[in-house]
């Protein structure tokens, strides 16, 4: 097993090479039919670096949760990202995205779309080189060229661009956003640690005899940890990238988009929710198109592709918890019911707000229509939350505090021991 750790380092960069090349492979022009051939044979290589890449190996145990999961995280977006490239994009070959100019003109900024100009595919390699590198790190449809967006991105991705002379206000509020991450990540982990947790436990969450609204509770304070830890690194990325070396600050939008401000499941989803993993969730259920393409309607075709996205997601997570290994005070293991209960119940709550919750609520008036709605997700989430947190929990996250130092933790000591 010794010599696991740096085979895994070594294959980074023929995965990263080889992504390179399959991306860029794309923009030549469709003639050349042999190429496709070419990536589905070589997306069997770099799906298994970027395996090799996405698993560190068990010499590196007894550091922190994140040793494992961030290189698991990028190594298991880009083994995704080279799935679409090579084997998606056999049977799609022609659906090759495109660098979109944004010509901001008297646009308000965050208010209407600007007009939008589709550029051409990249005819040299230099163009194409950096096509590829753009398209690697285009989580949510963003460019690290001025006023330059992905051709799938998203609305609010072109309307929230910041200009070069706002540099000096975007460092200002990013700023203030990472301090508010640390503050927020340093509360909500104390109120988690004031519990005795048992991480052997199946779900040492919903089996304590915490009452159901401690267990929502704590699956609150579960998921606003997860979006504050989440953010923390993006924030200090975005600050060192536009501070020091002067990127467009455009390239760097939030990873969320208030979550907590949904005003339905399908909102939360699809709008709120970082979408880091979108994109490459729904090129990966586009399979699926193929094989029910004029057998069923196209609604019944939309929920089969929605509850594949959730699946995906769904073993996505599973192989990210077992990268973080198990040990005598640790139970992990790769089929978490709680995991699976959590992904796959959420195609049946947008159905049920599709089809019951929306048609009722619709004719209220536009107050009580939106409290119920949010009650709904709100409720809906916090409840599957409970056994989210079931498969979070024996990681063993919280076991060392992150700011051990934090105010937060002084506070609550001293509350419990009045």
């Amino acid at each position: 097993m010794l010599d696991e750790r740096p085979r895994a380092f070594v294959a980074c960069l023929p995965a990263v090479l080889l992504l390179l090349f399959c991306i860029a492979s794309t923009t030549f022009p469709s003639q050349h039919r042999w190429l496709r051939w070419l990536r589905l044979f070589l997306g069997i290589p770099g799906c298994y670096l970027w395996y090799a890449c996405a698993y560190p190996s068990e010499t590196l145990a007894g550091l922190v949760v994140g040793a494992y999961t961030v290189p698991f995280c990028f190594g298991g977006y880009w083994f995704m990202r080279m799935l679409e490239v090579c084997f998606v994009g056999f049977w799609d070959g022609e659906d090759v995205p495109r660098w979109v100019q944004l010509k901001w003109g008297d646009e308000k900024r965050g208010e209407a779309m600007p007009p939008r100009v589709t550029l051409p595919l990249p005819t040299t390699w230099k163009d194409r080189f950096l096509y590829a590198l753009d398209s690697m790190f285009a989580l949510r449809g963003t460019s690290f060229f001025r006023d330059r967006v992905w051709s799938w991105a998203p609305r609010d991705i072109c309307t929230h661009h910041y200009p070069n002379e706002d540099r000096k206000a975007f460092l200002a509020a990013r700023f203030r956003r990472l301090l508010i991450e640390v503050a927020i990540t340093d509360v909500t982990e104390a109120v988690i640690m004031t519990y005795p947790w048992n991480p052997t436990l199946v779900d040492p969450l919903t089996s304590t005899s915490l009452s159901i609204a401690r267990q929502m509770l704590y699956a609150f304070a579960i998921c606003t940890f997860t979006i504050a830890t989440t953010s923390l690194p993006i924030h200090f990325a975005s600050l060192v990238a536009v501070g020091v070396f002067g990127m467009n600050p455009s390239a760097w939008p939030p990873l969320f988009n208030n979550p907590f401000g949904a005003h339905s499941l399908a909102d939360f989803w699809a709008k709120r929710w970082h979408a880091g993993f979108q994109r490459v969730f729904l090129r990966l259920s586009l399979p699926i198109e193929h094989v029910l393409a004029r057998r069923v309607s196209l609604r019944t075709m939309r929920l089969f592709r929605i509850g594949a996205v959730f699946v995906i997601s769904a073993f996505m997570h599973l192989f990210l918890f077992v990268a973080v290994p198990s040990d005598a005070k640790h139970r992990i293991t790769f089929w978490q019911a709680g995991t699976l209960r959590f992904f796959l119940a959420q195609p049946l709550g947008l159905a049920f707000e599709f089809a019951i919750l929306n048609p009722i609520t619709e004719a209220l008036p536009g107050k009580w229509k939106t409290t119920i709605r949010r009650a709904f997700v709100w409720c809906w989430m916090l409840w599957l939350g409970r056994y989210y947190s079931d498969g979070y929990i024996p990681l063993g996250q919280f076991d060392v505090a992150i700011f051990p130092l934090g105010p937060s933790k002084f506070v609550i000591k001293a509350i419990s021991g009045m």
